[in-house]
């Protein structure tokens, strides 16, 4: 997490997880880098947009 390398904090360096709450438009949310690095990252969810992938089109970008 960028904001916690810039406040010196490194949870891999120091072993202890580092929290920030973030307020954005949907909530707030709140996220987690703990030492093994994994993220968590926690809030309100809601769905913003639905779709279909053309299955062709899959394909062709994955290569």
């Amino acid at each position: 997490m960028a904001a916690a390398r810039r406040d010196g904090a490194d949870p891999a360096v120091t072993g202890v997880p580092v929290t920030y709450t973030v307020d954005v438009t949907g909530g707030r949310l709140v996220i987690t880098e703990r030492p093994d690095g994994e993220i968590e990252m926690t809030g309100p969810a809601v769905i913003v947009a639905e779709g279909e992938i053309d299955s062709e089109w899959l394909e062709n970008a994955a290569r």
